[in-house]
């Protein structure tokens, strides 16, 4: 989608990430994560590195229908119709109808879990080898951080995440739900703290 049309609630979320990178600094990648994990003070941040991510596109590609011009509308929508069936709509305008659309993106649900992406520790092992090189603007504590990273066991890294701990919709909308009552509640405490507005009635002098 084109950058800045997707308006959803993570946005903001990671607009605060990407202005702390832009204003933060690290060297290291334990530097990294905690830049990362202490960068929103009224949200908790856990960063991780996945060091053995899901080969998500080997995974799915033989379900994908063959798309395109998928990158021309500025609106989508994704809604649930009364068959269960998921309906997809878009526009060019907000002022605009939604559109129909009878695309499939996929044309079957992808059987079983991806693979694990392979880690090529040749390449590490060459980047490992050139740490002496930056001694120039890393000291000696922080080459020892990047070879230990870099140079680690594939076997001795985690596994990534599973698939069913990816949060879904369901549990977003109830924890919104939440927010909201909560924002409301407070609301309505403010207002029965007010004293109440002193009023005056006349009434008019017939004619």
């Amino acid at each position: 989608m084109p950058v800045g049309h997707t308006h959803e609630d993570i946005d903001q979320f990671f607009g605060r990430l990407s202005h702390t990178l832009l204003t933060g600094s690290f060297k290291t990648p334990p530097a990294f994560l905690d830049l990362l994990n202490g960068s929103i003070k009224t949200t908790p941040v856990n960063a991780e590195f996945l060091h053995t991510p899901f080969e998500i596109k080997d995974w799915i590609a033989p379900c994908l229908n063959n798309v395109n011009g998928h990158s021309e509308p500025h609106y989508f929508l994704w809604q649930k119709g009364l068959n269960g069936a998921v309906m997809f709509s878009f526009k060019d305008r907000a002022e605009e109808e939604w559109i129909l659309s009878k695309l499939s993106l996929l044309s079957a649900i992808p059987r079983g879990t991806p693979a694990f992406v392979k880690v090529d520790s040749e390449v590490l092992k060459k980047f490992g080898s050139t740490l002496d090189r930056m001694a120039a603007v890393l000291s000696q504590e922080e080459i020892s951080e990047w070879r230990t990273w870099a140079l680690a066991s594939p076997q001795a890294k985690p596994a990534p995440f599973s698939l069913h701990q990816i949060p879904r919709v369901a549990d977003r909308v109830a924890r919104r739900k939440e927010e909201k009552e909560e924002t409301y509640s407070k609301s309505i405490e403010e207002l029965l703290e007010r004293k109440p507005l002193k009023t005056k009635v006349t009434r008019k002098r017939e004619q």
